[in-house]
């Protein structure tokens, strides 16, 4: 079904952020249980992706697609693609990405969008950032640690690649941008 384009539907009022979307015929709840109905890869655990999840799939040195072909080779370049996250300002948008630069945007939940479909355990937000008191903050989701506090000066790129390669905050040595 790479050609197909869904409406976006959750009738969860705990997820939909207080708009079910547009369901129907050819809505992405109707496809991701024809998925799993059909036990897809002989499985049945599908889901609409939130938008950190879609996005970490995007490999920001490509364009139109900013996906690996080699492993996503049905995606359609250049359009948009649906995600769960409602967006909570907008209840009628959804947090889409867009195939062609690998950004994340907003679409109406009416529009027809692209899915792709994932499976396995959502990330909890509950608990995601643990603050290790050494002014780093770690991800437990993407298992990355951060730099708690901004940058005291503002510097150029070039100053910043090399305040992450020299920067030993927390007694860590290894810092990128």
């Amino acid at each position: 079904d790479a050609d197909n384009t869904y409406t976006w539907c959750d009738t969860n009022p705990a997820t939909n952020g207080g708009n079910q979307g547009t369901c129907g015929d050819h809505d992405t709840m109707d496809f991701i249980a024809a998925l799993n109905t059909a036990r897809h890869g002989d499985f049945d655990d599908w889901r609409m992706p939130t938008v950190q999840e879609l996005l970490s799939i995007a490999d920001y040195g490509r364009y139109n697609p900013a996906i690996n072909v080699s492993f996503f080779p049905n995606m359609v370049a250049y359009h948009y693609y649906w995600s769960s996250t409602s967006d909570v300002y907008g209840p009628a948008y959804a947090w889409v990405m867009h195939n062609g630069y690998g950004n994340d945007d907003k679409g109406n939940k009416s529009g027809g969008l692209y899915v792709l479909a994932v499976r396995g355990e959502q990330p909890s937000v509950d608990n995601r950032y643990i603050d290790n008191g050494d002014g780093t903050v770690t991800d437990t989701v993407t298992r990355l640690m951060w730099q708690q506090e901004t940058a005291p000066v503002t510097m150029t790129w070039e100053q910043a690649l090399a305040y992450g390669e020299t920067s030993t905050l927390g007694g860590y040595s290894d810092w990128r941008l």
